[in-house]
């Protein structure tokens, strides 16, 4: 974000921003959703979570999930019956 952009300690874009550094500092943070090695981390204090895998050398994030939306949007059928 640079040191034009500094977003205010408890708005939706600092949350993603801590989450973020939480999965760098703890990449297996989050709860597994499948065997192929998907986690979600719930982000605190608004309603949204990352989806992502931890690889060898790096973290891909898959999807930023808006947690009121249909968990079977994420196209995890299996996964999204647990999350109802």
């Amino acid at each position: 974000m640079g040191a034009f952009f500094r977003p205010a300690p408890n708005t939706p874009p600092a949350q993603y921003l801590r989450a973020i550094a939480n999965l760098v500092d703890n990449p297996r943070i989050g709860q597994p959703m499948t065997d192929d090695g998907l986690r979600r981390y719930v982000i605190p204090r608004i309603p949204f979570s990352i989806v992502y895998r931890v690889t060898e050398d790096h973290i891909e994030i898959v999807h930023i999930w808006d947690q009121r939306s249909d968990p079977a949007k994420l196209g995890l059928q299996e996964e999204a019956a647990a999350y109802t």
